[in-house]
């Protein structure tokens, strides 16, 4: 039997050869060249147990093998934005892969079972079926298997090589592979046209954008964006209010203790309710309760406080449950600084290179056979022997100091992780598997390796436990409280280092003991603004409302740095997001046109990834998805098309008014062309930009206004007969005088008498032609 294995990765291909040449062959294997320079093609022989000789050869691809794109005649020039939703799409071999096809077929012919290694997730199911239709093209009557596995270790292959053997069910999961190529379909579509739109629409208009890249929009990226910009606009429109409260501070052994008034959060939501009741503005109610606040002080001050009650009850930190990829992302994000992406590549890295589980899983339970004390022991037996050995370089003095604890745990501390509400059945959480036999080359790799395995010693161990201490006291009729802490097993939080636990000392206090003439403070308080988003925010924040997959998400956030719509500031030991201009100006758009559900939300991409999840489960089909979704975003695109006006005025906004960037003068907003000589109004040489919003495809606007006193704006009609009536004016008559549409033309006269400079330029009112806006 002769086999090709074929896997989504070099570097996967070099392990996966060692391994099945060691398992099988007790040899190693031989190494060839590709017509690819970064692809080896591994052989080895061997003989089962039936005496029968078997020759396998293991190779790579280097990812996707195709990509999809508009067939010719859809170019930038060649056709309006709209009819992308429907132009015809070709597959095709991407260039760079060429030689990677040309070595599939050159090992393929003469195979009998081309054996799928490429990574077990939706991705790497699609390119396995890209790798299945190449081969198929030089050999038709290839048997087709599928080996499944989540991490790169002896165990692991062998069982995906034995299993894929012996067994007939382990093929391709081609539904998974139509999800795949439905989003990339819906991607290219919407992508591409919004794209065009914005770019074609919008560079030229506005001086300040870089006139050579692109706008670009992405059905993930733009809510990703909408994330960012809604929480800075939180943080700009906040209010800062004034807050009042009480604590009553005794002294005992010779220690203050701060009480607080358990009835504060319930009485100042009283007065909210009575302010809003009795229409108070802000002032009065600040007032109001400042005043009741006092009425209280007076009332309590000067009398004893009693021990009402004193409460000790056991307290628990949980351990982490088993690391899911978008729990790792956030974590690196918080504790080592890593952006997603950053995290993302060191832990395929790490994957890649054999000491990790497979780094993308949704998956927060470990399978009930899952051998812990062994995984254990060999992590603690590879680093012991490293440090023995003395070749782990690594400067980081938590590299080793774990030792002792995995010793404790292999005695008698350990405890089942336990499990959270998510298993896909496909991989296990993410956990380390091996210990590095050298220094990692990458310190972010070192890094993230480190955290990894402490994560996953912490969840192998016991809670933390703690006694917290509640004491209540009695002033008159008023209840305050004060807390203390004690922990008395630490556990998990020994070896995890990232997480805090702190204790919060309190005296010893009796039921019962009076206190004479405490002390009655009142204490004011300000609001605080929210903070804008930190990476592990934003990644919340799309997991939560289904923007992307855990193999996706790191890919959103990147872009929208990349296309310079948002950027990073570092303030003390954090690091937000806010928006740019760009960013802002989409946003504000997109949000003022009245979308049944706004692309500048996640509403509708996380409808499509439910219904992508559908087609996995064999629920839905690929063309169904497709339809639908394509329907639903060329309705948008034409409603935007209409609208078009409020995106420009958005721009306007944050870029300032549009300029002629044509040597005559002219300029494209959708698929309207309009010239722009001198300002309407000569005689205060003032710029009244107008942006006319009509629906009629193919429409052409030419604006006149001659230099003179008495300028004017001529719109002559192009469009085949469209018929311009009698001009309505809407809150502007006294600005300017409108006359009557004649022969096709529609005159605008000079200023009304006595308009000054000021008033042109405030006014807001609009010209209405025809029931379409047009507005300066």
């Amino acid at each position: 039997m002769k086999y090709l294995c074929v896997a989504e990765k070099p570097s996967v291909a070099k392990s996966v050869a060692h391994i099945l040449a060691n398992c099988l062959a007790h040899t190693t294997p031989q190494t060839g060249s590709s017509e690819n320079q970064y692809i080896k093609n591994y052989t080895f022989s061997f003989q089962d147990n039936s005496g029968n000789r078997n020759e396998v050869t293991v190779t790579a691809v280097l990812g996707h093998l195709t990509s999809i794109d508009f067939t010719s005649g859809h170019g930038w020039s060649d056709c309006n934005p709209i009819a992308l939703f429907d132009a015809p799409i070709e597959t095709k071999i991407l260039e760079a892969m060429i030689g990677v096809a040309q070595n599939l077929k050159n090992k393929v012919w003469s195979a009998n079972c081309l054996m799928i290694w490429t990574d077990c997730d939706r991705e790497g199911e699609n390119i396995g079926k890209e790798v299945v239709e190449v081969c198929r093209q030089r050999n038709p009557r290839i048997i087709i298997k599928r080996a499944r596995f989540s991490a790169i270790e002896s165990r692991a292959i062998l069982n995906a090589w034995l299993t894929s053997v012996n067994s007939s069910q382990e093929q391709l999961d081609m539904h998974q592979s139509d999800a795949v190529e439905a989003r990339m379909e819906l991607d290219l579509r919407v992508g591409a046209a919004f794209t065009r739109y914005q770019t074609l629409g919008f560079q030229k208009e506005f001086q300040r954008l870089d006139s050579e890249g692109v706008i670009s929009f992405g059905p993930c990226q733009i809510p990703t964006l909408g994330f960012v910009v809604d929480r800075w606009e939180q943080r700009e429109n906040f209010t800062v209010e004034k807050y009042w409260y009480i604590e009553v501070i005794i002294k005992h052994q010779n220690k203050e203790v701060n009480f607080r008034w358990v009835k504060e959060q319930y009485q100042n939501e009283i007065q909210i309710n009575e302010a809003n009741n009795n229409q108070k503005t802000k002032t009065e109610y600040n007032c109001y309760v400042e005043l009741f606040v006092d009425a209280y002080i007076v009332m309590l001050s000067g009398k004893d406080a009693i021990i009402d009650m004193v409460k000790s009850v056991p307290k628990s930190k949980w351990k982490p449950r088993p690391l899911t990829t978008v729990e790792l992302l956030k974590l690196a994000a918080r504790f080592l600084r890593l952006n997603s992406q950053s995290a993302m590549i060191s832990a395929e890295r790490l994957y890649n290179q054999g000491f990790i589980t497979y780094p993308r899983t949704d998956t927060d339970q470990f399978p009930p056979n899952t051998d812990f004390k062994g995984i254990i022991g060999e992590l603690k037996g590879g680093a012991e022997a490293e440090l023995n050995r003395g070749q782990n370089n690594s400067t980081d003095q938590g590299a080793f100091d774990w030792i002792p604890f995995a010793e404790s745990l292999l005695n008698d501390k350990f405890r089942t992780p336990r499990n959270g509400q998510k298993n896909d059945g496909a991989h296990p959480p993410i956990h380390p598997i091996r210990y590095p036999s050298s220094y990692l080359q990458h310190r972010e790799d070192q890094d993230l390796y480190n955290f990894i395995l402490k994560y996953f010693l912490a969840s192998c161990a016991d809670d933390a436990k703690g006694q917290e201490t509640i004491v209540e006291i009695k002033v008159e009729e008023e209840t305050f409280r004060a807390t203390g802490l004690v922990i008395l097993e630490r556990n998990w939080l020994e070896v995890y280092p990232y997480e805090k636990w702190g204790e919060r000392d309190i005296p010893n206090f009796r039921d019962g003991q009076i206190y004479k003439d405490p002390i009655v403070l009142k204490k004011e308080g300000r609001t605080t603004a929210p903070e804008l988003l930190t990476e592990a925010d934003l990644i919340t924040c799309l997991y939560e409302n289904g923007i992307g997959t855990d193999a996706t998400i790191s890919e959103h956030i990147s872009k929208i740095f990349i296309r310079n719509y948002a950027d990073k500031l570092r303030e003390g030991q954090k690091e937000y997001i806010y928006p740019l201009e760009l960013g802002l100006a989409l946003i504000h758009g997109y949000r003022e046109i009245g979308y049944e559900s706004s692309l500048s939300k996640p509403f509708l991409r996380r409808k499509l990834e439910e219904e992508l999840q559908q087609i996995c489960d064999n629920q839905k089909t690929k063309g169904e998805v497709v339809a639908t979704f394509v329907d639903k975003y060329r309705n948008m695109y034409s409603m935007t098309v209409q609208e078009e006006a409020k995106i420009i005025q958005a721009f306007m906004r944050h870029f300032g008014p549009p300029v002629c960037s044509d040597p005559d003068g002219s300029y494209i907003v959708g698929s309207r062309k309009i010239e722009r000589r001198r300002s309407l109004i000569n005689p205060f040489n003032i710029k009244l930009y107008f942006v006319f919003d009509i629906t009629i495809r193919h429409f052409d606007i030419l604006i006149n206004a001659p230099n003179n006193v008495n300028g004017s704006m001529n719109v002559q009609n192009s469009c085949y007969g469209l018929e311009l009536v009698m001009a309505q004016v809407d809150h502007i008559p006294k600005h300017v005088k409108i006359a009557e549409a004649q022969g096709g033309y529609l005159q605008a006269a000079e200023p009304a008498a006595g308009a000054s400079v000021g008033e042109l330029l405030e006014d807001q009112g609009r010209i209405l032609m025809n029931g379409n806006s047009v507005f300066y």
